[in-house]
């Protein structure tokens, strides 16, 4: 598997091949412009490729915009751009994103999903340890990064959308431009992410074994990057199908 450095209603992607579809599988490539380490901490945040570049049908991602002016995911070739307004936040649709450039940006090409339901409530921190048991019993190689998505109602979920600075960094505790912040009790959506060991400072956050980003339906349209959140019993787990 290799990491290529390149320099309202539930969300489900319309065209999610779950296995029996006659298409290629999941090669195991994730493209990668920047790292965090490179935008977060030494300040490189300057444009590195335009979304409608990286996203094409069957590619899923998360990134940043230049400048860290806001959040992408990215779910089946669709853009989203979330980023802080005067009125605190709004979501940019994949019609009007094809112009926005990312400074940090990972994506991955699934033709084909396996799906499972999730059977017990989940931390964020459970869920990265049932992330890597569901994977390797899926013939996934944890040791190398792959993508996920989930579907379904999360709870305690709380996100932040970029707003020109680092929220993580040490110089960050009062930053000039603080990221827009949003909790939520209950929200319906899809989140996209990658689970990758190893990996702080490249594709995750210190100490996090994932990156995770969200597209949120209910109670509002919200695309960002996702801080904590329980995943509840019954939420929909996609991974890569393999051959």
């Amino acid at each position: 598997m290799s990491m290529r450095n390149a320099a309202v209603a539930i969300f489900v992607p319309t065209a999610i091949c779950i296995c029996g579809c006659a298409h290629s599988t999941w090669s195991g490539q994730i493209d990668r412009w920047g790292t965090l380490r490179e935008v977060m901490r030494e300040g490189s945040t300057s444009g590195r490729v335009q979304l409608s570049e990286a996203a094409t049908r069957h590619v899923y991602g998360i990134g940043a915009l230049e400048a860290l002016g806001g959040e992408i995911i990215i779910i089946d070739g669709d853009a989203w751009v979330g980023q802080c307004s005067t009125e605190g936040s709004t979501t940019e649709e994949p019609s009007g994103t094809s112009d926005y450039i990312a400074t940090l940006l990972a994506t991955t090409y699934v033709p084909r999903w396996r799906r499972q339901s999730i059977d017990q409530d989940l931390t964020r921190d459970e869920l990265e340890d049932y992330l890597k048991q569901t994977a390797a019993k899926a013939r996934i190689d944890t040791d190398e990064a792959f993508p996920f998505m989930l579907v379904g109602t999360f709870i305690d979920c709380s996100l932040h959308i970029l707003n020109g600075s680092c929220p993580y960094a040490e110089q960050a505790d009062k930053p000039e431009q603080p990221p827009c912040r949003s909790h939520y009790d209950s929200a319906k959506g899809t989140l996209v992410g990658f689970y990758a060991e190893n990996a702080a400072g490249v594709l995750t956050h210190h100490g996090r074994r994932t990156h995770i980003h969200s597209l949120l339906r209910e109670p509002s349209l919200i695309a960002g990057h996702v801080d904590d959140l329980v995943v509840p019993a019954g939420a929909t787990l996609y991974l890569p199908a393999l051959p």
